[in-house]
């Protein structure tokens, strides 16, 4: 009776390790965020380029999504992006959406790393994607490096 108890035990345990996996880890498991360009208008609005890379064999629809941007370590703002986009397998899907300043001296902080031309990021989104005709699921992104900061 020992000889199955031990076994029977380490399945179980297996089983609840298991289960506390969330699907939407599973499902967006390889999705990939990063930004591409910032750039700063003539009127104040700062622009933003993002890109969603998908290694998977699997197409995604990305239903909305938010993004908190830090420039050179510092929260410059956010970004709400409500319109679909479709994220082809094995390709990245582009977008440019408008950041929503976190504060005044945000567009002073851009303004001042546009003369630089680049800034280090740190991009942390959420977004929600469209798995079956009405099911959506969220999942948590994030991405860093380098980005080209300009003026149009």
């Amino acid at each position: 009776m020992k000889n199955w108890l031990t076994p029977l035990l380490l399945a179980m345990s297996l089983l609840a390790l298991a289960a506390c996996t969330s699907t939407s880890e599973i499902i967006a498991t390889g999705l990939k965020i990063e930004l591409t360009r910032v750039e700063r208008s003539t009127d104040g609005t700062i622009h933003v380029s993002w890109r969603v890379r998908n290694p998977n064999v699997v197409s995604y629809l990305i239903d909305r999504s938010s993004h908190k941007v830090k420039l050179d370590g510092t929260l410059v703002g956010t970004i709400t992006d409500n319109a679909r986009l479709g994220v082809p397998a094995q390709s990245p899907a582009d977008r440019t959406s408008v950041l929503t300043p976190a504060n005044a001296q945000a567009a002073e902080q851009v303004a001042r790393l546009a003369t630089k031309g680049s800034a280090s990021y740190q991009v942390d989104s959420t977004v929600f994607l469209l798995i079956y005709d009405d099911e959506i699921t969220k999942a948590a992104l994030s991405g860093s490096g380098s980005v080209p900061v300009g003026t149009k």
